[in-house]
């Protein structure tokens, strides 16, 4: 496997773009919905957000770890979403208008899209680095097409299986 970085893109319309490829060629997409503590009330973009999707909402798990993040928190909470990629949720997820703005507290954290029971691209907004997994030459040069900057950072790299999408193939 071959990891790419992605950088931002320098337009809406190639970031468009990207969100609508990634969702017609995943299987899932997921999201971290972050708070400082139980009670706190969710953000009012990031609880819209999580009520357009809901329809959508595959499985949930509490956690401190997801791809490309691992937290040495125990105070804060952090719910991992996983949801059905549908073209439906294109609208929805464009919302945020940038690869880096899937942050705490404008909206929920580091968006990851899957196939194959393995995440293929991960995204760790606040240290602003998204990687793409994929042996896929002929995708490369389509998401380049479509204003992807992707730059090659290494071969034979291991991508992050999820228990849960290996139960689903």
């Amino acid at each position: 496997m071959k990891e790419f970085f992605v950088e931002e893109f320098s337009s809406q319309e190639s970031y468009r773009r990207f969100i609508k490829y990634m969702l017609s060629h995943s299987q899932f997409f997921s999201v971290v919905y972050f708070r400082y503590r139980e009670n706190e009330p969710m953000k009012k973009r990031t609880k819209l957000l999580y009520e357009k999707l809901k329809k959508f909402k595959e499985y949930s798990i509490m956690t401190s770890e997801w791809p490309g993040t691992i937290t040495m928190d125990d105070d804060h909470i952090y719910k991992l979403v996983y949801y059905r990629a549908d073209m439906e949720c294109f609208d929805w997820l464009i919302q945020v208008p940038g690869l880096y703005e899937w942050d705490y507290p404008y909206a929920p954290m580091d968006l990851c899209f899957y196939r194959d029971g393995y995440c293929w691209f991960s995204l760790t907004a606040h240290e602003q680095t998204a990687c793409l997994y994929t042996d896929r030459e002929e995708e490369i040069r389509k998401l380049e097409a479509l204003g992807a900057d992707l730059s090659f950072s290494e071969d034979n790299v291991s991508v992050e299986y999820c228990d849960f999408l290996r139960k689903e193939k």
